[in-house]
């Protein structure tokens, strides 16, 4: 979906957060960055994100990375995408790939390995601290 800048701009729909939704994320690119001009999301009463868009660059979406839900899992209410008008009506941005998912689903495959690394590290420092 598409939102242009026309005064404020929204996007919204009655939704239903499952129980065990953890977070949610969504890909977004903007066409035009306006200026000054600022993508927010809403559930309900709670802001959950915000994103000014004089700091995107490339013509790539991006993530906006895990939104973390909290308390609001389980619940129903509107999801309100906005895009929040400074100056001229100039900015344009596209929303895709809206997901909800749980801790389980991501994964963390270098983290045991990583661990690992930095305690071999640790130890080595250590050695040699005893024997110099």
């Amino acid at each position: 979906m598409t939102l242009a800048e026309y005064s404020p701009a929204y996007l919204w729909a009655e939704f239903a957060i499952p129980a065990d939704a953890d977070y949610l994320s969504f890909d977004f690119k903007w066409e035009n960055v306006g200026d000054g001009d600022y993508l927010t999301l809403h559930f309900a009463d709670f802001q959950l994100y915000t994103f000014i868009g004089r700091e995107f660059s490339g013509s790539e979406f991006w993530n906006s990375g895990p939104i973390f839900l909290g308390d609001i899992a389980g619940m129903t209410g509107q999801l309100l995408f906005s895009l929040n008008s400074v100056g001229n009506p100039n900015a344009s941005f596209t929303i895709r790939n809206l997901e909800l998912h749980d801790l389980t689903d991501v994964p963390l495959p270098g983290g045991g390995w990583l661990l690992l690394t930095g305690l071999a590290g640790i130890w080595l420092i250590g050695c040699r601290r005893r024997n110099g």
